[in-house]
């Protein structure tokens, strides 16, 4: 089967696995299937793959300023409008004025205009063996929360693919 889950909370879902344009769903969307990401959607039209997304994150990696850690981290960030926002990990030698790669990533999103609803992350030197080596940070899990929403699809490059809310439970939030 496959689902169609538009952003916040509804879902369609299509007979016989048949995917098909509906112009009345309104966007971002994702195409789930057996919970891995297929496609991002919006009014109809597919956005990126996880693959293709995993490849941007990879691309902003490489132009990571890290002349302490050695250590670049990418994120591709959809936003609601569809487009694609590139972060990369962001040094200093303060290391607490140090911005990681997602937070960038949402926050460009952000100074777009657009509102951050899913990302993909990459650590290169990552040990995937050492799975907490490749997985976004507390802060940045913190600021997903709040720009996305536990519901928020969140790809880790050699890890597979998670909700906010997966990696985050129980997070922080201000009461309404």
């Amino acid at each position: 089967m496959v689902l169609l889950l538009p952003f916040p909370g509804r879902s369609l879902s299509f007979q016989g696995g048949q995917e098909r344009q509906d112009d009345s769903i309104e966007p971002p969307v994702l195409l789930v299937r057996n919970r891995g990401v297929v496609a991002w959607w919006g009014k109809g039209i597919v956005v990126r793959s996880s693959e293709e997304l995993v490849n941007i994150a990879r691309q902003a990696a490489k132009r990571a300023h890290v002349p302490y850690s050695h250590f670049p981290v990418g994120a591709a960030v959809v936003g609601d409008d569809k487009q694609v926002y590139e972060g990369c990990n962001i040094e200093s030698a303060s290391y607490g004025l140090t911005c990681c790669a997602e937070r960038v990533g949402m926050f460009n999103a952000i100074a777009h205009g657009a509102k951050p609803v899913g990302l993909a992350v990459t650590c290169l030197k990552g040990d995937a063996s050492d799975p907490n080596s490749l997985t976004p940070c507390g802060a940045c899990r913190q600021v997903m929360l709040d720009l996305m929403g536990p519901e928020a699809p969140v790809i880790i490059d050699r890890m597979g693919e998670f909700t906010v809310a997966d990696l985050l439970p129980k997070g922080f939030q201000l009461p309404e």
